[in-house]
């Protein structure tokens, strides 16, 4: 088994160290770690060179978590991994459970498994955790109590077969739906959470997160590929076309 884990990072000295040293003490030797930085401005990267030298760096202009994320995906990809690994670098996953998680995905057989955080690190998180739950639950059929985690651990077969175009927050949620769209199955694990760091997500991200929710949701039920059952094509096509409405589209489309 190969476990490639990516690891996006934006300006994280003060915890990308902790996070890589658990990283390393937790995954198989043969495992890979990739580090994508979206344009760090502090230390970051300069402290993962001298203290991780192994650790694989893939460097970018800022242009959002989303883009970091598919980034270093692509990179996974190319070793031919059993699984990809995504846990975010500012220290509030623990990388102790990716085992545990990997565990999970081998014994299910689940096409994904979600770190499940049992709190939220503010009250704005925890608000749009409930309404992007909510809907991800409705639209997609599974049991999605915390699809914003940030940590998955996905078979490296099923990934090939996502079409992501996010740029930002919204990666999270997309990929959810493409697991939906191609039949994939998707669990979750509760995870720990050390940390709770400010957030990063502002008012235009969650803008953003709803609106291309939306659109993802109008352009798939618009194909001839999507199986879900009529009454709900035209609830979510009520819904999602009032959103568009009334919160603005998001500049990503599929």
């Amino acid at each position: 088994m190969k476990n490639v884990i990516v690891i996006p990072v934006l300006n994280e000295e003060k915890h990308i160290l902790e996070v890589l040293e658990k990283t390393e003490k937790s995954v198989e030797t043969k495992d890979i770690i990739y580090v994508v930085d979206n344009d760090s401005t502090d230390n970051s990267i300069a402290l993962i060179k001298e203290k991780f030298p192994e650790v694989k760096i893939i460097q970018e202009k800022k242009r959002g978590k989303g883009n970091a994320i598919r980034l270093g995906f692509e990179a996974a990809l190319l070793h031919k991994p059993e699984f990809v690994t995504m846990i975010d670098g500012d220290g509030e996953k623990d990388p102790e459970d990716i085992p545990v998680l990997v565990k999970t995905a081998k014994a299910s057989g689940a096409d994904m498994i979600i770190g499940r955080r049992v709190a939220s690190r503010s009250l704005r998180r925890e608000i749009l955790k409930r309404f992007e739950n909510f809907w991800l639950r409705y639209a997609t059929g599974f049991d999605v109590k915390d699809g914003s985690s940030g940590f998955n651990v996905i078979l490296a077969e099923s990934l090939k077969k996502m079409t992501l175009v996010s740029e930002e927050f919204e990666i999270e949620p997309e990929i959810i739906l493409e697991c939906r769209k191609n039949s994939m199955t998707v669990l979750e694990h509760p995870i720990k959470t050390p940390l709770f760091s400010p957030t990063k997500v502002s008012l235009t991200h969650i803008l953003e997160i709803n609106g291309f929710f939306d659109r993802w949701v109008l352009d798939w039920i618009g194909n001839r590929d999507c199986d879900l059952p009529i009454m709900k094509k035209i609830s979510l096509k009520i819904f999602c076309s009032l959103g568009l409405l009334i919160f603005g589209s998001n500049k990503n489309q599929k």
